[in-house]
């Protein structure tokens, strides 16, 4: 198999320096993809060493076990992926999966966990997302079930390289407690994928200018309304966004914990969110808004999507894009990205979708890969899939097949893969790839083989028009901290989601929201912002 060069990871580097300077991010300093390599004796220091992690990992075959969440509409098993096939004839070793079904991985994963009967790694997620360890990763440790891979490193020279690419990597793969851990390394930061979106073909048939501002907004709804389309604003079913921040980020808030330079603050009861809530119950009463927002399922989505019954909605720049015009069945459907508006025009949002250079995702070498002798099989596997071949097959899948190594010396998908007869480039990557959910080095930029330029081009009106400066980082609160915070907030949560609908929806008036603030702050809301500073200042000293 042909290996790429250090062209590759050059080449990436220089790929995110120009897409951060166009929305108007920092530059970031790359190294030589030469590793550095390192053995640390525990307190820190390091000392260079000549190891290298080449294949094959053992001359013989070899097996070592794993635990992950699947589901699969093609296969039963990971290693049926042909990535998976790949991977293990160049390594030599095979992973025995035991798989839990993604609906209910959490409880399975519990479940394991209580057995005391691991697997040599684990493929969970280091914070938020599900299967995680509850108290986190450095709970996972001190119970002896994951370890801390800083003693391991000097085997890791792939993962050693992809740290000297970018300061901002090794404080988000590094616990409270100083731990490390194999969390997903991306390509760079990623621009925000998700976000406001409209029909533009519709402003094109009105000679509508792109909104930008909450004025805006409600004039092109209003339009849309006056030309036969009512409530053609698509809701979350909560009242608000936090995935791309929508709308409610124009109030310079968001119902969720922030982090405004430094200080955490709830936004539930800010009175931008009064703000906001004043503003949507009186599109809501003028007909602008889909009615039945807070009792939409999933699949009734697709299908007002599909019956020209939504203008503007929040979505993904690759899906939305390109899927919800087919799914229309008719010429000249648009659905594109504008920016994330504001109150007053040429100013600058705080609240976006925001991709860290590490993913929730993560894989966690075992106490029992210890015990078994497995560690050192399983930490080169695992750094295998942060290296360039590794890392092509387990995004791009089979070289010759799926992929062939570009002039850029970058992978790209062959014509097989984009333009195959039978299956669309998702079930492709479904088929033939294995990046999701398993750690290792997870190449976004792929995308840019998939889709329109203009479609790549959109997710840069939402990084252009707000900062995300102001979303929390992945912090991690104690055992002792996520219970005591958990018997708070729960009930918080419910109080603030149901305020928020009946509001809008005329339930309830504005003119009762002194009451529910200080029914909120009853509830002791201040001790969960108190928990999450503590947790905010323990990530900004790692």
């Amino acid at each position: 198999m042909k290996k790429a060069t250090k062209l590759f990871a050059l080449l990436i580097a220089a790929i995110m320096l120009v897409g951060l300077v166009a929305c108007g991010g920092e530059e970031t300093t790359t190294a030589a993809t030469q590793a550095t390599t390192a053995a640390t004796d525990g307190t820190g220091s390091t000392e260079a060493t000549d190891f290298e992690n080449t294949m094959p990992i053992s001359d013989e075959p070899v097996t070592i076990t794993a635990w992950r969440s699947w589901s699969s509409t093609f296969y039963n098993d990971p290693n049926e992926i042909p990535a998976t096939q790949e991977l293990e004839k160049l390594t030599n070793v095979h992973v025995d999966f035991t798989c839990a079904a993604t609906s209910n991985a959490q409880e399975q994963f519990n479940i394991m966990v209580m057995s005391q009967d691991y697997s040599d790694m684990i493929f969970g997620h280091s914070y938020s997302s599900q299967p995680n360890y509850t108290g986190g990763v450095d709970k996972a440790i001190a119970d002896e079930v994951y370890i801390d891979i800083t003693d391991y490193l000097y085997l890791a020279t792939n993962f050693n390289m992809r740290l000297a690419e970018d300061e901002r990597i090794e404080p988000l793969i590094t616990t409270d407690g100083g731990a490390k851990f194999f969390g997903t390394i991306q390509s760079g930061e990623q621009p925000a994928w998700y976000g406001t979106m409209v029909r533009t073909d519709w402003l094109e048939e009105l000679n509508i200018d792109e909104p930008q501002t909450i004025s805006d907004w409600y004039d092109m709804l209003t339009a849309f309304k006056d030309n036969g389309h009512a409530n053609a604003l698509y809701f979350a079913k909560t009242g608000y966004d936090t995935t791309g921040f929508g709308i409610v980020g124009a109030y310079d808030t968001a119902p969720v914990f922030y982090n405004k330079d430094g200080v955490v603050t709830w936004g539930g009861i800010d009175e931008g969110y009064k703000a906001y809530l004043t503003e949507m119950a009186k599109w809501y009463s003028e007909g602008l808004i889909d009615l039945d927002f807070y009792s939409r399922a999933t699949a009734d989505q697709m299908t007002m999507f599909a019956q020209d019954k939504v203008g503007a909605s929040v979505g993904a720049s690759y899906t939305t894009a390109e899927q919800y015009p087919l799914s229309h069945g008719g010429e000249g459907v648009k659905w594109e990205a504008v920016p994330l508006p504001v109150l007053e025009e040429g100013t600058t949002g705080h609240f976006r979708r925001v991709n860290l250079v590490v993913g929730t995702a993560a894989c966690f070498p075992t106490t029992a890969a210890v015990e078994n002798g497995n560690i050192e099989t399983v930490i080169r596997y695992i750094d295998y899939t942060y290296s360039e071949e590794g890392s092509a097959i387990t995004n791009y899948g089979v070289e010759g097949e799926t992929w062939e190594w570009g002039d850029d010396g970058l992978p790209h998908y062959t014509d097989f893969f984009l333009h195959n007869e039978e299956f669309g480039q998702t079930d492709m990557r479904n088929r033939w790839c294995d990046s999701n959910g398993r750690g290792g080095y997870y190449m976004w930029i792929r995308e840019n083989d998939s889709y329109s330029q203009e479609v790549l081009d959109g997710q840069y009106k939402w990084m252009d028009s707000s900062s995300g400066d102001w979303v929390m980082p992945p912090v991690t609160l104690t055992s002792e901290e996520a219970n005591e915070y958990a018997t708070i907030y729960g009930d918080i949560e419910t109080l603030m989601q149901e305020f928020t609908t009946q509001v809008i929806t005329g339930q309830k008036s504005i003119d009762e929201w002194d009451s529910y603030v200080e029914q909120v702050k009853g509830m002791n809301i201040d001790r969960c912002i108190e928990l999450q500073q503590a947790a905010l200042e323990r990530f900004n000293a790692r």
